[in-house]
């Protein structure tokens, strides 16, 4: 049987997967770029789906509730459209669990809501991100809740299910961003979660505050240096600020050139986001209404 390929970046076509909470589509464009296929995705905000659309040119992100009837009625019906699912990825929303917010939201229900769409739509993987603070959340019973839930959706249904706590520097990102990934597969399967590797938050610190690079601390980048699950290409890398522009979706639907062709036109519709604050200020509020 011969290897599809993907039309995004000619790598091996992993599956077909769903995004949950799909935003203006970080997740999606990552997932894409590694060789998903990307058939369907749902968000609350009605400007965040627009904007999906257009960098993934196809009418594949719907506006969606989580938490209303309607929309698990909307997933059900995808399901028995799209066929098996390879995975489902999500990102709920984080306010509640963040380190100022830890406590009573509105929006923690989208979480809490994810083990029933992962029974309605029976991926083999399923990936959730949010803040590591989700750890210490109601002294850490949400996230025990979420993964016992995670682990038997349905009846028949079991999955084998771990988290860990990942710094996006380490891969290549040029920003510090610390992030909790769960990741769940049916039925036991090899997959694994790497090493998060060592936390460089002290060592940020000290070089964004001018501040004294310890011992201890240099002792963090030299272990950065051996991060076995990394490429040997990719260790200590920084990513140009010229390539991060370059790759980055377009903000804005009116900010896109006539021709998406060139990396240039792309690079410069991302400098021409003006349009940005406002549109991610009406999508704070619709998701505020459609989740309190």
């Amino acid at each position: 049987m011969q290897e599809r390929k993907s039309t995004l970046t000619g790598s091996a076509d992993l599956g077909t997967a769903v995004e949950l909470c799909c935003g203006f589509g970080g997740i999606g464009i990552g997932l894409q770029a590694r060789g998903f296929n990307i058939v369907r995705a749902y968000d609350s905000c009605k400007e965040a789906v627009a904007i999906y659309n257009h960098n993934f040119d196809g009418e594949i992100a719907a506006t969606a509730n989580l938490l209303s009837e309607k929309g698990r009625q909307l997933a059900e019906t995808d399901r028995r459209r799209i066929g098996d699912i390879e995975l489902v990825a999500a990102g709920p929303p984080c306010k509640g669990f963040s380190q100022l917010r830890n406590g009573r939201n509105g929006h923690n229900r989208v979480l809490a809501a994810l083990p029933e769409y992962v029974a309605i739509l029976r991926p083999r993987l399923f990936l959730i991100e949010n803040v590591p603070d989700l750890i210490r959340h109601r002294d850490g019973r949400t996230l025990a809740d979420v993964l016992e839930r995670l682990e038997r959706p349905a009846r028949r249904l079991r999955n084998r299910v771990e988290y860990k706590v990942f710094d996006a520097a380490l891969f290549g990102t040029p920003q510090a961003r610390r992030r909790i990934l769960i990741v769940g597969v049916r039925g036991g399967g090899k997959e694994r979660l790497p090493q998060p590797g060592p936390d460089l938050t002290p060592l940020f610190a000290a070089i964004r505050h001018k501040g004294t690079i310890t011992t201890e601390k240099s002792d963090v980048v030299g272990s950065s240096r051996k991060c076995a699950y990394l490429p040997m290409q990719n260790r200590l890398k920084i990513t140009p600020s010229r390539s991060s522009a370059v790759n980055s979706p377009v903000i804005s639907p009116n900010a896109l050139p006539a021709s998406r062709s060139s990396s240039a036109n792309r690079s410069r519709a991302v400098s021409r986001c003006a349009a940005c604050p406002a549109a991610v200020a009406r999508c704070r509020r619709a998701r505020s209404s459609a989740w309190t």
